[in-house]
């Protein structure tokens, strides 16, 4: 030490020459000495001792000096693992265990490794300037041999462009490795963002040169900037993402894509995002929240609550619980229940009806007509190891509301869902026509009622605006009946047509084909401005 200098202000420095420490004999510090840095290498060196897998091993080793330190790494007998501290001359004495592995020497043989540049793809010879995975390795550079004929060569390996590749210092002795190890791999065409592990052995340590080993991609999570719009993410392996287009994100598995996530929403299972137009397997969640599609060869939402009755499926709207779906004792109950039915006017109209108005249904169907047309969507098509391998077109269908002139099976421009092309569609009628027409009830004592008026269908089931104004048009269960402004109702009367949309008393108890309600409250619900009002009641026009 300089004179008068503390260590505190000693001046930092990357290398050194010299070590400044005590000189102990017969365990008693004699003097404080000065040591080359080489010679404190060397002396270290001597200290070095031996690894083995098992104890016996170790103990059967006794060609070091006294104070040698060895490790074992791999002993059956947990307790045998750890480091040992060698006694006696060279030749004699004995290995004493003085504590477990330090963290350093577990993680070299079972964590993740420093990670590699390359990562082969086939057999390579080990030697000289070699192709590595479309890449071209610098001397030093990390390689990931895994495709050797000779899988006892498979390891970590340094490139030489000049001669034999060593082994690198991490996967050069046994223990330095062992089945689960992970090696992360920057670049390559193929492997770039891989991360491999050691699935052969399954466990146990891995001797290089003797020991078989094979690795099996874990993952890979590798993002290419390509173009400002259209970047590139992957994620996959046994499972994993992959966004081929900037515009869709893929999951595969098996390598089989059974996820889908685009601007459209989620899909799983199809890459249409409204299956039920397409008719095609699988579901689909709207981005926009505003739709939940399922589409099955068999039950297409099912549901199971573990344990005890109640709710399975709760409904809510605008925050707040509207009602739910629920078993008790098998028996499947429905609350709050009111079934209603799609109707129309017969003009297609979509005045301004008081809800609980009583409706009569009359002659005509309801008609639903549509234009239908195919676009073709450009779907990112991967490999059996999720990367991408091109594109292939797929028409997906559309239809729009169509009240035109023309006859089915008629040709009609369209603009699609761009905004901008036009396409030739098809017109096409929904046979399904079970459904009748009404209207607000004109006839005392009506046998022809239908229900009251709920509310309009703003809920469009297709592309584009609706030209249809559907109502629903509630029938049975708990709900509300418009009364007329002079009517006095007692809970329990059966209500019927007024004849001008409202209601009024039954003479009698009798349910007859007329009776549309019974009057369950008499509290005033609504009032509307001519002064009629409506009252809780039981709906009986289902």
């Amino acid at each position: 030490m300089v004179d008068g200098v503390k260590s505190t202000n000693v001046t930092p420095a990357a290398t050194l020459d010299e070590f400044l420490g005590n000189r102990v004999v017969d365990g008693v510090v004699v003097d404080t000495v000065r040591v080359p840095a080489k010679n404190v290498g060397a002396q270290l060196e001597t200290l070095r001792g031996p690894k083995y897998e098992l104890l016996s091993e170790l103990e059967a080793d006794l060609d070091w000096a006294a104070d040698a330190e060895g490790r074992v790494y791999g002993d059956p007998t947990v307790g045998n693992v750890g480091v040992y501290l060698k006694s006696g001359a060279v030749g004699e004495g004995s290995w004493t265990r003085i504590g477990p592995l330090p963290e350093t020497a577990a993680a070299s043989a079972l964590a993740l490794k420093q990670s590699c540049l390359y990562a082969t793809t086939g057999n390579i010879v080990l030697s000289g300037a070699q192709t590595v995975d479309d890449g071209a390795p610098y001397d030093g550079a990390r390689i990931l041999v895994r495709d050797q004929t000779n899988t006892a060569e498979h390891g970590i390996y340094l490139y030489n462009s000049a001669g034999a590749w060593p082994r690198a210092a991490d996967w050069d002795a046994g223990g330095d490795a062992a089945g689960g190890t992970m090696v992360a791999v920057d670049a390559g065409e193929t492997y770039g963002g891989s991360i491999f592990k050691v699935t052969s052995p399954v466990s146990g340590a891995i001797t290089p040169g003797v020991t078989s080993v094979a690795f099996s991609r874990a993952g890979k999570l590798r993002l290419d900037p390509g173009s400002a719009a259209a970047p590139s993410l992957t994620f996959d392996g046994a499972t994993g993402w992959h966004s081929e287009d900037g515009i869709s994100h893929d999951f595969h598995s098996a390598g089989f894509r059974v996820l889908r996530l685009n601007a459209y929403g989620l899909m799983i299972g199809t890459t249409s995002f409204n299956p039920l137009t397409a008719n095609e397997l699988g579901m689909s969640l709207r981005a926009s929240g505003g739709a939940a599609s399922f589409s099955s060869t068999a039950s297409a939402i099912q549901a199971n609550r573990q344990t005890g009755d109640g709710a399975v499926i709760g409904l809510w709207s605008a925050g707040v619980s509207a009602g739910s779906i629920s078993i008790a004792g098998g028996v499947v109950t429905y609350g709050t229940f009111v079934g209603a039915h799609w109707s129309r006017l017969a003009v297609n109209s979509r005045p301004e009806i008081p809800v609980g108005t009583i409706m009569d249904f009359i002659d005509g169907a309801v008609i639903w007509r549509y234009l239908v047309w195919q676009e073709m969507i450009s779907i990112p098509v991967t490999g059996p190891d999720g990367d991408m391998i091109g594109f292939e077109q797929k028409a997906q269908t559309f239809r729009r509301e169509y009240d035109g002139a023309e006859i089915d099976g008629a040709v009609v421009d369209v603009v699609g869902t761009d905004g901008s092309t036009v396409y030739q569609a098809t017109v096409w009628t929904d046979p399904d026509r079970h459904l009748p027409l009404c209207e607000i009830s004109q006839t005392p004592s009506s046998n022809c009622v239908y229900g009251v008026f709920s509310a309009w269908d703003d809920d469009p089931d297709c592309e584009g605006p609706s030209v249809f104004n559907d109502m629903h048009v509630a029938g049975l269960g708990a709900y509300v009946v418009r009364m007329q402004p002079d009517a006095t109702p007692s809970r329990g009367d059966l209500v019927e047509s007024a004849g001008d949309g409202c209601g009024r008393m039954q003479a009698d108890d009798i349910f007859r084909t007329s009776t549309i309600a019974q009057v369950t409250g008499t509290d005033h619900v609504h009032e509307y401005e001519d002064g009629s009002f409506t009252v809780r009641a039981t709906l009986h026009k289902g």
